[in-house]
């Protein structure tokens, strides 16, 4: 596609979510000490990565640890959940420390082409989340937002050559050293980081780093 919401730097094209990447949803068994490990959205941290460590063990069949085991640079994204002052659709990154499967409230997100680079396509749907940009695609019950997921695939993503996007993610990933650094010595609010990391993130996906 070559028409998106704002002009792109030479190089850079848009594509819509649904063209880049593979999707599946998740499982769901009964508890067992010594199953295998199954991420939850309750896993994801503020910052996009996993806690491992909380993840909860169930008794999975051979064909649901098939299906839902997950390879290094795949995308987390929550499917359903929320909360009344937190959209659906936060993301989370799997580094791949082991054998790990994922819950039914979760789809995962796997990158199909070659000329995209996982983590940039990850910081991307990262800077789509904490941008409010969910929020109009989400569905709410009594207790539970839904996100509509066809609506998701089809959203745009500005696409620059694949050593750009590398590039983008080693900055990115510098950043959110410092932010996390900052967080440790300094006693500054969550929001004021929060509101640096989405100028950046923004920056970014502008082609104006």
């Amino acid at each position: 596609m070559n028409e998106g919401p704002y002009k792109l730097p030479e190089g850079w094209r848009w594509v819509r979510l649904g063209e880049v990447c593979d999707y599946k949803s998740g499982v769901w068994a009964q508890a067992d000490p010594d199953g295998i490990p199954v991420l939850r959205s309750t896993d994801f941290l503020p910052d996009g990565s996993l806690s491992y460590g909380t993840a909860i063990r169930l008794a999975l069949s051979e064909k649901q640890l098939r299906k839902s085991i997950l390879q290094p640079g795949d995308i987390l994204l929550e499917r359903s959940g929320g909360g009344p002052n937190k959209p659906v659709g936060r993301v989370a990154y799997f580094q791949g420390q082991g054998t790990y499967c994922f819950g039914n409230f979760i789809t995962c997100l796997r990158v199909s082409r070659a000329d995209v680079e996982p983590k940039f396509l990850f910081y991307y749907l990262f800077h789509f989340h904490i941008s409010g940009r969910t929020e109009p695609l989400q569905t709410q019950t009594t207790n539970i937002r839904n996100l509509r997921f066809n609506e998701y695939l089809a959203i745009t993503i500005p696409l620059p050559p694949l050593e750009e996007q590398k590039r983008i993610v080693a900055h990115l990933q510098e950043v959110q050293e410092k932010i996390k650094a900052l967080k440790e010595a300094q006693d500054q609010t969550e929001e004021k980081l929060k509101r640096l990391e989405q100028a950046i993130l923004n920056k970014a996906f502008r082609g104006e780093l």
